[in-house]
C-alpha cells in the first residue's frame, strides 16, 4: 500500500466485526468508510468514545446511486435526506444490531468540501487531524500523520476551516468526545472569521439570529456553513 505524504498506515484495533457485512457491500461498490467510526477503530486511547454513525464516501455519483439502491434493497430504511447525505435508520435485526447508523455522503465537491474522488482527496479536506482517517481493509486504516499524537493527547488540531462557525460547533462536539481545543487552535477560527468578506459574515449573522427561516433559507445557511 502506497501512503501519501502527510498520512500513515495504522492497525485496526476494534469495531470491524460489527460492520463486516456493511464493509463487504461498500467495498463491492469501491466506496470508502471514513471519519469518526474509523477513528474509533484505530484509536489507541484506553477509553475510546464510540462513533454515533458510520460515514460512507463514494468515488462518484454513479457509485453513490448504486450503493444507495443496494442498501434500500437490503432493507435499510431512509431516515432523512439532505443536500449533503442520505441517512438510514439503525437496523434492529440481530445481524445488523451492532452496526451503527449508516450515513451515505453524496458524491459532490463544493468549495473546500471534497466528498468524491480518491480517498486521499477526501481525507485531505477533513477538518480535524483525528477524523482524517479511512478504512483500507479489515486490518489496516489510513490516518493523518498527526492522528496518534493528537488522539492520544486528546487534542483538536484544525487542518481545514470550511466555516469558522461550524468548526467551532464541531470543536464543542468533540469536547464531549474527550478532545480539547487549545486557545491557539481556537484563534485560527477567529482569524478566519475576520478574513471573510462582509457579505458572507452578514448573511450568517442575520440567519443565525432568526428562528423563522424558510426551507430555502435553511438550505442556504447549511451551504454557507459548509463551503469555503
Amino acid at each position: 500500500m502506497e501512503i501519501k505524504d502527510g498520512f500513515m498506515a495504522t492497525p485496526v484495533l476494534r469495531g470491524f466485526t460489527e460492520i463486516k457485512k456493511l464493509y463487504e457491500i461498500v467495498k463491492f461498490h469501491k466506496c470508502m468508510i471514513c471519519g469518526g467510526y474509523v477513528r474509533y477503530m484505530i484509536s489507541q486511547r484506553k477509553k475510546v468514545h464510540p462513533a454515533d454513525d458510520i460515514d460512507i464516501y463514494c468515488p462518484n455519483m454513479d457509485a453513490y446511486n448504486q450503493l444507495a439502491e443496494d442498501l434500500k434493497q437490503l432493507g435499510f430504511e431512509v431516515q432523512m435526506e439532505t443536500e449533503v447525505a442520505l441517512s438510514f435508520k439503525k437496523r434492529k435485526e440481530p445481524e445488523w444490531i451492532a452496526c451503527p447508523k449508516v450515513q451515505l455522503i453524496k458524491a459532490k465537491n463544493q468549495g473546500a468540501i471534497v466528498a468524491t474522488g480518491p480517498i486521499w482527496d477526501i481525507l485531505e479536506s477533513f477538518d480535524f487531524s483525528v477524523v482524517r482517517c479511512g478504512l483500507y481493509d479489515e486490518n489496516t486504516a489510513i490516518a493523518d500523520a498527526h492522528f496518534l499524537e493528537d488522539d492520544n493527547s486528546g487534542k483538536v488540531r484544525i487542518k481545514n476551516i470550511h466555516c469558522p462557525i461550524s468548526s467551532m460547533a464541531r470543536c464543542m462536539k468533540y469536547r464531549v468526545k474527550g478532545f480539547y481545543t487549545s486557545p491557539r487552535e481556537s484563534l485560527k477560527l477567529f482569524l478566519d472569521w475576520e478574513q471573510r468578506d462582509d457579505d458572507y459574515r452578514q448573511k450568517i449573522s442575520d440567519m443565525l439570529q432568526r428562528d423563522d427561516l424558510s426551507k430555502e433559507e435553511v438550505d442556504q445557511l447549511e451551504a454557507l456553513l459548509r463551503i469555503d
